[in-house]
């Protein structure tokens, strides 16, 4: 039985067996360390700071339950060809924090310099 080299997590408390070309890691550590630079323990430590909450509108939030559970946690990023980076964990992966899916989908790509428009917008309407 694997141990990943990551997170010490075992193919059996993975649930299932690490994919052959991952050498030893499992596929949480392999694609967050590749996606977003956050192995398994990483993404367990940014979670927690944000007390399993969406950080956006404070949905309670599970990491790796799969896509389909409405408590799933997405990892907020800034888009790898932006100049800004947000990551608190490393100048390259871009990561801003956790995200429910819809306030993940809301965010998107937006620009902040557009979002502190319609701040401005809201507080100082031009109709009053």
């Amino acid at each position: 039985m694997k141990t990943c080299k990551q997170c010490n997590f075992t193919e059996e408390q993975n649930g299932k067996p690490f994919p052959a070309s991952y050498g030893l890691l499992c596929s949480i550590c392999k694609n967050g360390r590749y996606r977003y630079g956050l192995n398994r323990l990483k993404q367990i430590e940014l979670l927690k700071k944000q007390n399993a909450k969406c950080g956006v509108c404070q949905k309670e939030l599970e990491l790796f339950v799969g896509k389909e559970n409405k408590a799933c946690a997405h990892i907020d990023h800034q888009s790898k060809d932006s100049t800004e980076c947000y990551s608190k964990w490393d100048d390259s992966s871009f990561v801003r924090g956790i995200l429910c899916v819809e306030c993940n989908t809301k965010v998107g790509n937006a620009d902040i310099k557009y979002f502190k428009k319609i701040i401005e917008y809201l507080e100082n309407p031009p109709a009053l």
